[in-house]
């Protein structure tokens, strides 16, 4: 049986290859990026969860916006401030993607990439119906 996997993303959230860090869907302190679901099933929500504070070029950066105004696009670029640079750009607290289940319990499983997010929350609704399926058939 083939899956049919929806991914909704949310917040003005879009997918791009080049930003997959968390701080490129920073918000403020947490924020729903997608819900994810697999044939119709409950959907479980990746969020955004965590302060994000980063001096670059003097500037304290606290969401996605500031980080793109202030010429920071890619995970590469995030990357080369994530230790501190000459300038003193640096990274004192950065976000990460957690994942909700449909009654907003937090599952706890935490992830660096919106991607491997994505996979995680497959992983765990494929698990959860496996485990659902089982019940029944008792």
């Amino acid at each position: 049986m083939s899956e049919i996997i929806a991914i909704e993303l949310l917040n003005g959230h879009n997918l791009d290859e080049k930003q997959t860090s968390p701080e490129f869907f920073c918000l403020g302190l947490s924020n729903a990026v997608c819900h994810v679901s697999i044939n119709g099933c409950d959907p479980v929500t990746i969020y955004c969860d965590g302060d994000m504070r980063l001096i670059y070029n003097e500037d304290t950066i606290t969401d996605c916006y500031e980080l793109v105004d202030n010429g920071i696009t890619t995970d590469g670029e995030l990357a080369d401030i994530f230790d501190e640079a000459e300038d003193g750009s640096r990274v004192i607290m950065n976000p990460w993607f957690d994942i909700y289940d449909s009654e907003g319990e937090h599952l706890d499983i935490v992830s660096y990439d919106i991607y491997q997010a994505i996979e995680d929350a497959k992983i765990y609704i494929r698990e959860r119906e496996l485990a659902n399926d089982k019940k029944i058939q008792v």
